[in-house]
C-alpha cells in the first residue's frame, strides 16, 4: 500500500465518521430530551462514569505512587 493510497483510506474514514457523527446530533437534537428513553440513556451513561470514578480515584493517573 503506497502512502497515496493510506491517505485515500484515511480521508474515507474520516468523511465516514464525520456523517456518522452529524447524523448522530441531528438525532439528538430532534428527540424529546423528556422521553423514557432519552432519560434511561442518561441514567446508564451517569451510572457508568460513576463506576469508572470508583474504579480510577482522581490522582491514580501518571504518577509513580502506588
Amino acid at each position: 500500500m503506497s502512502i497515496e493510497e493510506f491517505a485515500d483510506r484515511e480521508v474515507e474514514d474520516a468523511l465516514a465518521r464525520q456523517a456518522q457523527d452529524e447524523e448522530l446530533k441531528r438525532q439528538r437534537e430532534e428527540e424529546d430530551p423528556d422521553s423514557e428513553e432519552v432519560l434511561e440513556r442518561e441514567r446508564r451513561r451517569t451510572a457508568a462514569m460513576d463506576d469508572w470514578k470508583d474504579v480510577n480515584p482522581k490522582g491514580s493517573g501518571n504518577t509513580k505512587r502506588m
